[in-house]
């Protein structure tokens, strides 16, 4: 039997259909995260016709070729997100969409709770 593995296109153009209907999952998921087999730099290629194309949102890089954000973009003119668009060039497998804001609500404030519940503890000992 050979081995068989996922073939994939290279052009950015195959890939606009599918990195749309990922906007979707990134909206409506809890962890608002998706990843797709796509390397980076075809997929950023893909974002940047879709930007530019179709007016949907707006891009810059954060880190050349490694982290993009794609922000004001439409869901259904109910909303708009803003996302970051992240894959290692070196290895060329995968893309991860994550939207902003998961990190804030999920990880942040998290944080700032579990740090904000012994700060209460001790303003009670002190008296304040």
């Amino acid at each position: 039997m050979p081995f068989l593995t996922t073939q994939r296109s290279e052009n950015p153009n195959d890939w606009i259909p599918i990195i749309k209907r990922c906007l979707w999952q990134v909206t409506y998921r809890v962890l608002g995260q998706i990843s797709i087999h796509c390397p980076i730099d075809v997929c950023s290629k893909a974002v940047e016709k879709i930007c530019e194309e179709e007016k949907i949102g707006k891009y810059e890089w954060l880190i050349p070729r490694r982290v993009m954000v794609w922000y004001d973009i439409p869901i259904d003119h109910a909303m708009k997100i803003h996302c970051y668009v992240w894959g290692s060039p070196l290895l060329r497998r995968n893309t991860v969409f994550t939207r902003i804001g998961f990190w804030r609500m999920y990880m942040l404030e998290s944080f700032i709770k579990a740090v904000g519940s012994p700060l209460t503890v001790l303003d009670r000992f002190l008296g304040k």
